[in-house]
């Protein structure tokens, strides 16, 4: 660990020891008497004191952490936000791009449609007198 001096890696070493114990005695114990049930009893507050000693060695490193990144989390933030506003902008003006463009091809392809129903009417109509002209002629 960076910057750790020889007296925390020892320190830490012995709470390591300590942990270990608690654990191996936890293994080891069988709660079958009142006596046995009593000593598993008083065995919970030396895991607790093993549990505070661990806290007490690193909960002062973690704070001093959680805020340093705190801190560079808010800068983080800060930088961000002036590319992120420029990306909603260029997204807004994309899309608003691109709704102009569809709606000027729907506007030309109702145009076509019109233009192809007004030639299919008058070839109709047409198809309607030619037949009158040729049973007239009958």
């Amino acid at each position: 660990m960076p910057g750790t001096t020889t007296m925390e890696l020892t320190e830490t070493r012995v709470i390591r020891k300590e942990a270990t114990a608690v654990l191996e005695k936890a293994e080891a114990m069988k709660i079958t008497t009142q006596k046995t049930f009593h000593d598993a009893s008083e065995f919970l507050k030396d895991i607790m004191t093993v549990k505070k000693k661990i806290n007490d060695r690193f909960d002062p490193e973690l704070k001093k952490l959680r805020e340093a990144t705190s801190g560079i989390n808010k800068i983080k933030k800060e930088l961000l936000e002036a590319p992120e506003r420029a990306e909603r902008m260029i997204k807004s003006a994309l899309s608003d791009y691109k709704s102009r463009m569809d709606k000027i091809r729907r506007e030309q392809e109702e145009k076509k449609l019109a233009k192809l129903r007004e030639e299919a009417e008058a070839r109709r109509k047409k198809e309607i007198e030619e037949a009158k002209k040729a049973k007239d002629a009958e």
